[in-house]
């Protein structure tokens, strides 16, 4: 999670590709990446999904099986609460 999904979409972005070139072997095992201004969906061939979002009232509903909360003492606790974790 980051502060908002620009800023979330760009880092994430860097930090796969990064991950890509030292591991090339994990970007055979992706079956489609989608890398917007905003968002960030990567899908595996395995059937496993990885999405980047922030923590913004649009992302309500949105059912995960692990959450990841960047700088998780600059996060408003409320938006984490009644937005990610439920």
């Amino acid at each position: 999670m980051a502060p908002n999904k620009q800023q979330a979409a760009k880092i994430s972005k860097q930090k796969i590709e990064e991950i890509w070139r030292i591991w090339p072997l994990l970007e055979k095992e992706v079956e489609k990446a989608n890398f917007g201004k905003d968002y960030v969906d990567i899908f595996f061939k395995n059937g496993s999904r990885l999405s980047i979002v922030g923590a913004l009232d649009s992302d309500r509903g949105i059912r995960t099986h692990a959450t990841l909360i960047d700088e998780a003492r600059d996060q408003d606790g409320d938006a984490i609460n009644e937005i990610v974790l439920p």
